[in-house]
């Protein structure tokens, strides 16, 4: 059974350290990822992710984020794809403003 605890684990659970390549240069948030499948997000981008899926290595979730432009406006579609690879991970965030490189390192 621990063995299970240990191997069944999202490798992607924990808190992250992340920059993201903005067009303003590198912005930076922590997101807070649990075993349940919850994704939180704060500092230059602060969401908590409404569609998730921890698969693997894999890291994928979309939700809605303010118009930045408009915060009073529909909200914005945004997306992310990334892989996990041991205490680092990479991957790009889809916005409506075009497409940034994403890197976390595990704290």
């Amino acid at each position: 059974m621990f063995a299970c605890l240990a191997a069944c684990q999202k490798v992607s659970v924990g808190e992250w350290d992340v920059e993201i390549d903005s067009n303003d240069g590198v912005d930076t948030a922590l997101w807070t990822i649990t075993a349940a499948g919850s994704i939180s997000m704060t500092g230059s981008l602060s969401l908590v992710a409404e569609e998730v899926d921890l698969v693997g290595s894999r890291i994928h979730w979309a939700s809605g984020t303010a118009n930045e432009d408009d915060p009073t406006g529909p909200s914005e579609r945004v997306s992310f794809i990334g892989t996990v690879n041991g205490n680092t991970f990479s991957g790009t965030l889809y916005t409506t403003d075009g497409n940034m490189n994403v890197r976390g390192t595990r704290r």
